[in-house]
């Protein structure tokens, strides 16, 4: 079974945190921390420092996964659903859609509904509650707030800090679980870990059985681990 774990690192200062205080403690070291430091001056050019929206991020049923994002106010929405396919989602090239306040958009507006041009600065505001699914068979849902108001520097969505790896036990003798086997049961495809002495070798169950990773899409589908590693 999963012991909910409810801290994680700021990826500025290094030190740990618990979730409940996270997006406080965030907001003090941006500016203690004098985030985003400058790079080393490599050439005339200096990256321009732009308007940025901090992002909390939690699973919608497993709120021990959760992260914090800084992304320029001019991101996409698709670059923001890259992201989360990147460090948390990605097994199959399934479909995806963030829900904003009733209005959908679809990672293929083909099906109907918007696409995903609209920046976060635009449809995400401080303030926003919103929605994204990723698989529209075994889903994950997502639930996201854009929290305030920062400046980052211009390029890409980057990671502010992020849940500690809940801890999972081996189901047959309670050690750390290493590996985790699939379920057409939901909850126990989530649960039912192994280590590595009593994962199955042989047999239908040893085939899907897929490694334990820090992700809420652990054990769902074909998930193996975000493309980050």
């Amino acid at each position: 079974m999963t012991r909910i774990t409810t801290s994680g690192k700021c990826e500025l200062c290094g030190k740990s945190y618990r979730k409940s205080g996270m997006a406080r403690h965030l907001q003090s070291c941006l500016t203690r921390t004098g985030w985003p430091e400058q790079p080393a001056v490599t050439s005339r050019r200096q990256p321009r420092q732009v308007n940025g929206i901090h992002i909390s991020v939690t699973d919608a049923y497993r709120s021990e996964y959760w992260m914090h994002l800084a992304a320029p106010a001019s991101a996409k929405l698709s670059d923001l659903d890259d992201y989360l396919r990147a460090i948390w989602l990605e097994c199959c090239g399934h479909l995806s859609a963030f829900d904003i306040g009733g209005e959908e958009y679809h990672s293929y507006p083909e099906f109907g509904a918007k696409g995903m041009s609209a920046t976060l600065g635009r449809v995400v505001p401080p303030g926003t509650n919103f929605r994204h699914e990723y698989d529209f068979g075994t889903t994950t849902h997502l639930t996201l707030r854009s929290v305030g108001e920062l400046t980052v520097p211009s390029g890409g969505i980057r990671q502010l800090a992020r849940n500690d790896a809940p801890e999972i036990r081996c189901s047959v003798c309670g050690e750390t679980a290493t590996q985790i086997g699939l379920s057409e049961d939901e909850w126990m495809m989530m649960t039912a870990g192994f280590c590595d002495s009593c994962a199955p070798a042989t047999g239908e169950q040893a085939e899907y059985l897929l490694p334990l990773v820090n992700s809420p899409r652990s054990g769902m589908c074909g998930y193996d681990g975000p493309w980050d590693d």
